[in-house]
């Protein structure tokens, strides 16, 4: 009866917010790379191609796999997002049941949200939006009315969303005359609903938190030591953003690397 259960997974994954990038290899050594139509020359000119920092690029990362201890499942992937569907098939037993049905589980595990009060999201919504805003509104309007008035049918999504073993790093702008670092730590936060289609009166949410621990540092440390063990970070990343030592602390009201040790448990 079709596929009933899609998996996607992600054992590292980083977001970078970047701009001023520029090619690592001309256009023209890519094309001629690829011209000669030698399978190993072409892998080569993949390998070499991509994104590399400039002398007038800025980038930062924004959500990462934590760095500042191991996790307690290294194996775990930090992305597991899974699609079940549970709509009627011939052969179940609730054959009487003619709705659409799914579940969708996200679970976020090991991660680290990095927060910058310079940070604009209307800049990752811009990126994630496509074509005009109002067409694309009139379209979905027309999709909607039309898959609700054709055949009226109605659909049930049981959405669960996990984090686990996350944290949120908050660094004091330079501008603040109290230098200061702090980490939030959540064990876990799940929160669900039962999405229904059409939509009723009423929709119920359910969140639940726990294990929530505070670790605050009276210095505003570097990120140095962290990303240089981000992926791609090589590539994406300024060297100043790379060094670690003396000259990378300076400036920022601690030395050496930020670690649990270091901080006030709250």
């Amino acid at each position: 009866g079709g596929i009933r259960h899609t998996r996607f997974l992600l054992q590292d994954v980083t977001l970078y917010e970047a701009n001023g990038l520029g090619l690592s290899h001309s256009s023209e050594t890519m094309e001629l790379g690829a011209s000669t139509g030698l399978l190993a020359a072409r892998c080569i000119e993949v390998r070499r191609r991509g994104m590399r920092c400039t002398a007038t690029s800025h980038a930062r990362s924004l959500c990462y796999r934590s760095k500042l201890s191991r996790p307690l499942s290294p194996e775990t992937p930090a992305v597991i997002f899974d699609v079940i569907n549970r709509s009627y098939v011939a052969g179940d037993f609730d054959d009487e049941d003619d709705e659409e049905e799914r579940e969708v589980h996200l679970l976020v595990y090991d991660m680290t949200c990095r927060y910058d009060s310079t940070f604009d999201p209307s800049n990752l919504l811009s990126i994630l939006s496509f074509g005009d805003d109002a067409a694309k509104q009139d379209d979905d309007g027309d999709t909607k009315s039309q898959s609700t008035n054709a055949d009226g049918s109605s659909s049930l999504t049981n959405l669960f969303i996990t984090f686990s073993d996350c944290a949120l790093d908050y660094s004091s702008p330079d501008d603040f005359v109290r230098a200061s670092r702090c980490l939030i730590r959540v064990s876990e936060v799940r929160a669900s609903s039962n999405i229904v289609l059409p939509h009723g009166q009423f929709q119920a949410y359910k969140l639940s938190m726990g294990d929530v621990s505070v670790h605050l540092a009276s210095a505003r440390f570097p990120y140095n030591a962290e990303n240089i063990l981000l992926s791609c970070s090589k590539t994406i990343l300024a060297p100043k953003d790379l060094l670690v030592g003396t000259v990378a602390d300076s400036g920022h009201g601690g030395s050496g690397a930020f670690s649990i040790n270091t901080a006030i448990p709250i």
